[in-house]
């Protein structure tokens, strides 16, 4: 099952909901690729990709609040 960002998820801060839906969508590949039986490009994603936009997701936040 996909995640599915909408308007009850949104903050009313619109980069930050523009990088929660970003977010909803990364995990949705991974799910995807876990799906598909790909495994290893689930894990490399995750390491490459989100983790990485996680990273920088949480700084973007600290520093709004």
């Amino acid at each position: 099952m996909l995640l599915k960002f909408d308007d009850n998820l949104k903050i009313g801060v619109p980069q930050m909901d523009e990088e929660h839906e970003t977010l909803i969508n990364l995990l949705n590949r991974v799910s995807m690729l876990l799906k598909s039986g790909e495994k290893a490009k689930a894990v490399d994603f995750f390491k490459n990709t989100i983790a990485s936009y996680v990273e920088t997701h949480l700084s973007n936040e600290e520093a709004f609040m």
